[in-house]
């Protein structure tokens, strides 16, 4: 009747009955028994905090049952259970069962949800029934073996629902079904998966009378070899249905029945969608779709376009034995019809070029689509080719023999797809040419993706001629070896092509970024502060805090406008004077967000803060990022704090303190500000403006000695890395001004200053220090962020262009390239080391998250910043992966105290996959970044005449060379882009007297510092980092997204080719640029409101449209030059 600490019960012989009983929770409850038992009956009243039932032998029956929650369950059986239930009267936190062998029955029943359900059989499960009362969380069934029946059932909605099987089923149920008085959506999202063939597939969803809008709002069915028998029936209609399969289902059933008021009706899928559901296109289009597919199928068997995939099996094996390279196909941007590239790690070791594989044409991709994991076959030797260099597809194609033969690289072909990356494509219908029949039936049109990498889809809709200058969301459905064109079917309309709104919903979907607001569920989880309930700290947690509210002066120093202030800072000297102390305060997220709570799993999801040129797409709810969270000047808030001990004149570090802190940052200093204080300008503080002058005075001179000292500190630590080999890379980096109602003033460069160095410092050393204390507590489950050396060839254009200037740069350890980087400056182009260090920026390597288990040591090493330890800690508002960094630095704080840290922490698989998700969502994020900005400076220049408008003529910097033209940098916008000097139809440009550029005919001679075109009017010479005159004009598009084009106007530069001097620096354009581009945003916001309001489907990945913009990522530097269709997306950048 009372708690058992320990409980264990042994049995070596068959127990016929076992009976165990317990009316108040065991802390830790053992069963085992070496034989069979035949009876099992386990009870508790109470919760048990750890329950393991282990068994070597069946047991016949085992009863596993708790009316109070079971924090962790496990059920273990190494040969097979007959019959297997598992109750609970309340949630169980996390429930595992697991048998080796199969179990004839297995039912898991729960009138309270689980928080994680886990349903794991190595061999064939007889029986499967999962059933719970209210909702599952998450719930996974995986069963490499088949399962006779599945059944899964739910009477409240599933939040997630996976259920996976490599081997057929023979049966599979899922069944939902909602009561009358539950006002949420049914199944969020429902994934049905298998490897193998299903034979009977049932996916059952029921609604009540009183419901009759709450549609299942996403159903996939997935499956990579046929179906035998596909039921898919609901009550009221499915927003999105997916039903996919890479081979042919046998026998479609989509069975609907209308609400009760009405009679059952079951008909042909057809009849029922023209009759019931005509304005349902998705479905209409769906179900062409899938006729279609089964019509090329069945029908009469044509020349096959292209080679069969190999079987999975084969694959596999070829990979293994080394026969086959697997990677992932990236297609040329530029030449998406011809070339594309297998990223891997090598098939030999004695290559430099093993991680790239050419696929050349489109028989040899063999219906691979860009982003597809594939395995590629080599071809002979004798059939590897080079990359393309020149600037214009079908020229340069082969190198001249002035041009020198260029190194063929392995080529091979794709003979199988081992993971698609079939995603939600934006496409748009072209024009039409009169010649396609008028009719009511579905159209079968080949849509354009907006992406170039991707081939045409071909579409059965009916909705063709009133789509036609819209983007249109597509997905594929199937690619046939008889078809040149994948078959796939709309999914919903994102607007009017051209629209600023339509073109960056287009980048959100093509990036694959989900933002939309957040659920009531999700805020009502956070606190509250509202004038008539303003939040305040609570005493208890000020108790277990160190509070330094009265006792540091600390202040933050960001962006003007920024409202998601992370990072706080203070200094100070200590008493004696012969120490300094130096704190970074960072906002405590994870107080207000619980792991696992809902605000927590999509904060998750999405990873990071979207930053865009108009907008941004929080990670965190507002009430958190722009307040409760943010370190905002005056009010209280709770920090996670490092603060140093230094020896004042040595700046040694002599003690470091890690803690939870109760802060009130006394400055809200923008990075102008602070500068204009420590050059000793009259700038006004706002927080002292209302002080006396005394006062003031004394405020003032004392938050300029902590600048003074803060200054005096990086400088310190900036040398020290400088030591190890730290880089100074360059990159674009412009910041959008706001004014007070955050409408946008401005669109400038970032002006480099010393507070810019002195802020990044101070957060780069508590990263590290935090970095090395998470990885000593936790050696094996530690997130770090490592950045592994660039391969030596990623820096040939590097050398090639400096050698070209005079100057030498030595790649061989990160500290030789830093000071060759700083001896590569001309006094009289200072343009010329900054664009050094740009392609030093798209050498580098990815810098990535990692998990401490799953790398070596030497491989935590930060090339870039020359540090053995290095993680993200300082940016929990708006990077997940520092929320994950906070719980761990917790956990170690805990340990240290020998006090239990809570929550378990994720182990090195599950952290390793938390890494590889946040990976993948930046490299999202910054895209989506980068291609909001070309939007902007398209917008820009599209309503202006380049022919008389002076704006679009600007100074460029050529930075490298190609068969046909050059690259230039346009350092007023920001721009970069190829200059042709020969076009298609093979005139050359050629150069008058006074500077100025035609078109004649000629011959273009290309060597590797220059290139020279020959004309009637004589040979001109361009070289690496002339200065030359381009004009700016935007090339529009019906079908992808518009682009700038650069054409050459002199050969000399700006201030030499015109009578007018240069412009000031980019400021002023830029301001222009931005407010031109608001002013169309905001004609376009008006038309939009004229019409009639979005569907909730057109809605679903919106946000508000309410102008709520902040300052751009600060840390993106590979926007300048980075092409990631010639080495990997770089990002030497820590921040």
């Amino acid at each position: 009747m009372l708690p058992v600490r320990y409980l264990h019960v042994t049995s070596t012989l068959p127990v016929c009955y076992l009976y165990i009983t317990a009316a108040l929770p065991p802390r830790y409850l053992y069963v085992t028994c070496m034989l069979p038992l035949r009876y099992l009956h386990i009870t508790c009243t109470l919760p048990v905090h750890y329950l393991y039932v282990t068994c070597t032998l069946p047991p016949r029956y085992l009863y596993v049952t708790c009316t109070l929650p079971v924090c962790y369950l496990y059920v273990t059986s190494t040969l097979p259970v007959r019959n297997l239930y598992v109750t609970a009267a309340l949630p169980v936190r996390y429930l595992h069962v697991t048998a080796v062998l199969p179990v004839r029955y297995l039912g898991i029943t729960c009138t309270l949800p689980p928080r994680y359900l886990y349903v794991t059989c190595t061999l064939p499960l007889r029986y499967l029934y999962v059933t719970c009362m209210l909702p599952l969380r998450y719930l996974h069934i995986t069963c490499t073996l088949p399962v006779h029946y599945l059944y899964v059932t739910c009477t409240l909605p599933l939040r997630y629902l996976y259920v996976t099987c490599t081997l057929p089923r023979h049966y599979l149920y899922v069944t939902s079904t909602l009561p009358r008085h539950y006002l949420y959506v049914t199944l969020r999202y429902l994934y049905v998966t298998s490897a193998f063939p299903v034979r009977y597939l049932y996916v059952t969803s029921a609604l009540p009378v009183s419901y009759p809008t709450l549609p299942l709002r996403y159903l996939y069915v997935t499956c990579t070899l046929p179906v035998r028998y596909l039921y898919v029936t609901a009550v009221l209609p499915v927003c999105y249905l997916y039903v996919t399969s890479t081979l042919p289902v046998r026998n479609l059933y989509v069975t609907a029945a209308l609400p009760v008021r009405y009679r059952r009706v079951t008909c042909t899928l057809p009849d029922y969608l023209q009759n019931f559901w005509p304005e349902l296109r998705a479905a209409h289009e769906l179900h062409a779709s899938v006729c279609q597919a089964l019509q090329e199928k069945e029908g009469e068997v044509r020349e096959r376009q292209y080679a069969e995939h190999l079987p999975p099996e084969v694959l596999e094996a070829g990979i293994k034995s080394g026969r086959y390279v697997q990677g992932t196909l990236n297609v040329s941007k530029h030449r998406a019809q011809t070339e594309a590239s297998i990223m891997t790690e090598g098939f030999s070791n004695k290559s430099t070029d093993s991680w790239c594989v050419l696929v050349h044409g489109d028989k040899h991709r063999n219906r691979a689509v860009h982003g597809d994991v594939v395995a590629v076959e080599l071809l002979p030797k004798s059939e590897w080719r080079g990359k393309v260099t020149a600037l214009s597809e079908g020229q340069g194609a082969e190198p001249s023999g002035e041009d020198g033969e260029r190194k063929p690289l392995p080529t091979g072909r794709v003979v199988g797809v081992l993971q698609r990356n079939w995603r939600d494509f934006v496409v748009t219908f072209p024009p039409r040419d009169g010649t396609q029949p008028q009719s009511r039936n579905s159209q079968r049109i080949l849509a354009v993706p907006w992406d170039h990498r991707i081939p045409k889809i071909r579409i059965s809709t009916q909705q063709a001629d009133a789509l036609q200058d819209h983007r249109v969301v597509v997905r594929i459905d199937s690619w046939e070896s008889s078809s040149l064109y994948p078959n796939g079917h709309s999914v919903r309309v994102l607007g009017r092509s051209g629209e600023l709104e339509t073109e960056v919903q287009t980048i959100l979907v093509e990036n694959c970024i989900h933002a939309p607001p957040f659920s009531d569920a999700q805020l009502r989880e956070l606190p509250v502060n509202s004038p008539e309930n303003p939040w305040t700290v609570d005493p208890a947690q000020v108790a277990q805090r160190r509070d330094l509210r009265e006792s540091h002066l600390v202040f933050s120093i960001d962006p003007q406008g920024c409202e998601d202030v992370d990072d706080t800072l203070s200094v100070r000297h200590l008493a004696g004077g012969t120490l300094l102390e130096l704190g970074v305060h960072i906002a405590d997220v994870t107080h207000f967000v619980s792991e696992g709570s809902l605000s927590d799993l999509e904060a998750r999801s999405r990873a990071t803060t979207y930053y865009l040129a108009d907008r941004r797409y929080d990670m965190l709810p507002a009430v958190l990022s722009a307040d409760l969270c943010s370190l905002l000047g005056g009010v209280d808030r709770y920090a996670m704090s490092v603060m140093w001990e230094l020896d004042a004149r040595t700046l040694a570090v002599s003690r470091v303190w890690y803690g939870r802190t109760v802060v009130r940052s006394s400055y809200q200093l923008h990075y102008e500000l602070a500068q204009a204080l420590l050059d000793g300008d009259e700038a006004a503080v706002p927080e002292l403006v209302r002080l006396g002058s005394e006062e003031q005075e004394a405020k003032r001179a004392e938050l300029v000695q902590a600048l003074e000292t803060l200054t005096h500190v990086s400088r310190h630590l900036r040398a020290q890395r400088d030591r190890g080999g730290a880089l100074e890379l360059e990159g674009l980096e412009v910041r959008a001004q706001l004014d007070e109602e955050k409408n946008i003033t401005a669109l400038v460069p970032r002006q480099p200053l010393e507070v810019h160095e002195t802020v990044a410092e101070c957060m780069i050393y508590a990263n590290h220090w935090v970095a090395r204390k998470i990885q000593e507590t936790f050696p094996h489950q530690a997130l770090l962020r490592h950045h592994p050396p660039p391969r030596q060839e990623f820096f040939l254009q590097l050398v090639d262009s400096a050698r070209a200037r005079g100057f030498t740069i030595d790649t061989r350890t990160n500290k030789a390239l830093a000071d060759s980087l700083d001896r590569a400056a001309d006094p009289q182009d200072p343009l010329v080391n900054r664009l050094l260090r740009m392609m030093t920026t798209q050498a580098m390597s990815e810098a990535l998250y990692c998990s401490t288990g799953a790398q070596s040591l030497d491989q935590f090493y930060h090339y870039g910043l020359a540090l053995d330890r290095y993680t993200h800690f300082t940016s929990p508002i708006r990077r997940y992966a520092d929320v994950v960094v906070h719980r761990l630095l917790a956990a170690a704080m805990a340990t240290k105290r020998g006090v239990a840290s809570g929550k378990a922490l994720a182990g090195n698989k599950g952290l390793e996959e938390t890494a590889q998700h946040i990976n993948k969502k930046n490299r999202a994020a910054k895209r989506a970044q980068k291609l909001s900005t070309e939007l902007f400076q398209c917008l820009y220049f599209k309503e202006r005449d380049p022919q008389t408008d002076r704006r679009c003529v600007a100074d460029a910097v050529i930075y490298s060379i190609r068969d046909d033209g050059v690259l230039a940098f346009v350092p007023e916008y920001g721009v970069k882009g190829p200059v042709h000097l020969k076009n298609r139809e093979g005139l050359v440009v050629s150069v008058g007297p006074d500077g100025g550029c035609e078109w004649q005919s000629g011959s273009v001679r290309r060597q590797p510092d220059r290139i020279s075109t020959t004309s009637g009017g004589g040979t001109c010479t361009f070289r690496l980092f002339d200065h030359v005159t381009v004009r700016l004009s935007v090339l529009s598009s019906h079908c992808h997204a518009d682009r700038l084009h650069l054409e050459l106007v002199s050969d000399r530069p700006l201030r030499s080719a015109g009578d007018q001097p240069l412009p000031p620096p980019s400021s002023q354009g830029r301001s222009q640029l931005v407010q031109e581009v608001v002013r169309l945003a905001e004609e376009a916001q008006e038309r939009a409101a004229r019409r009639p309001k979005l569907s909730r489907e057109e809605r679903e990945f919106s946000q508000s449209k309410t102008p709520n913009l902040y300052s751009l990522l600060e840390e993106v530097r590979e926007l300048a030059l980075t092409d990631p269709d010639m080495i990997p997306q770089v990002c030497a950048s820590t921040a």
